[in-house]
């Protein structure tokens, strides 16, 4: 199975940080080089990876991963709901095939209120709650 990182995300600002030892920036910054899936939905603005607005979709690096440590900072919209999917097979819903997608999610929204506890923030998507 590939082992890619893709980001469901509507802001990454993983090209703003200034490599750190031992890390490898998946984001120049500037475009979506070496990103796969429907690329022409975001767009790099001042370093970061933006959602253009009313798009979305799975988009993943065509880079394949060992194991590995995400470090990104992420702005989520009020209400927004997002994830990380790490070990995307390269089709398929990112929630639900082959892999494990870490939810991110704005819970103080009231349209959250009665998710089971393994859909929260921080959770590995419906298998384990974040603690």
């Amino acid at each position: 199975m590939k082992k890619q990182i893709i980001a469901l995300t509507l802001l990454l600002a993983l090209g703003a940080q200034a490599e750190e030892k031992g890390f490898q920036k998946i984001f120049n910054g500037k475009d979506l080089s070496g990103w796969a899936g429907p690329v022409q939905n975001y767009q790099a603005i001042d370093g970061t990876l933006r959602c253009k607005p009313g798009k979305g979709g799975t988009i993943y690096t065509k880079e394949v991963y060992g194991d590995f440590v995400v470090r990104m900072e992420i702005l989520l919209p009020k209400g927004g709901n997002n994830g990380l999917a790490i070990r995307y097979p390269g089709k398929g819903d990112t929630a639900y095939v082959g892999m494990c997608e870490l939810q991110i999610l704005d819970n103080t929204s009231p349209k959250y209120a009665k998710l089971h506890p393994a859909q929260y923030h921080g959770s590995a998507y419906g298998m384990f709650p974040a603690k």
